[in-house]
């Protein structure tokens, strides 16, 4: 799907695997221009989803967890500012001036905006890791069933 045929050569290199280029001789064009470029933007779309698959798809929190953490830490310490700017400055005269700020809105948005990344993450593992645990033992059965030549009895 997509334009992955392309990427070919970076997908055998990810995986592991080496590759090297051999020479060829081709025939020039004869007519018209290359239509291929390097970074159309579906290519670029493509090659940002075929390094996040190959990279992640085992680890989902290892993605998740630090763009999360892009989210939570600085309205963290937004917050944290306001908090203390609040309890330092003005005391506790005012406390509406702390409340209608919509700096603190976007930082208690920014926070949410963490947590909700962090447990998409979380959710993400838990369907990786049952549909593994799954798949590997419906593997194994049908693998030794196949090796030893016998029929499970029913």
């Amino acid at each position: 799907y997509g334009q992955f045929h392309r990427l070919i050569p970076l997908q055998i290199y990810l995986r592991g695997f080496k590759i090297c280029e051999i020479k060829i001789k081709n025939d020039a064009r004869k007519h018209g221009v290359s239509k291929y470029k390097a970074f159309r933007y579906q290519g670029a779309f493509d090659l940002l989803s075929l390094l996040f698959t190959i990279k992640h798809s085992f680890t989902p929190l290892h993605f998740f967890g630090p763009v999360s953490l892009l989210f939570f830490i600085p309205g963290l310490l937004v917050f944290s500012y306001l908090v203390l700017s609040h309890i330092f400055a003005l005391g506790f005269q005012d406390y509406d001036i702390l409340v209608s700020r919509p700096l603190l809105d976007m930082s208690l948005t920014t926070m949410l905006a963490g947590l909700i990344i962090l447990m998409t993450g979380f959710v993400c593992d838990f369907i990786l890791y049952h549909h593994l645990r799954f798949n590997s033992r419906m593997i194994t059965e049908n693998t030794v069933v196949e090796i030893i030549g016998s029929k499970r009895k029913k």
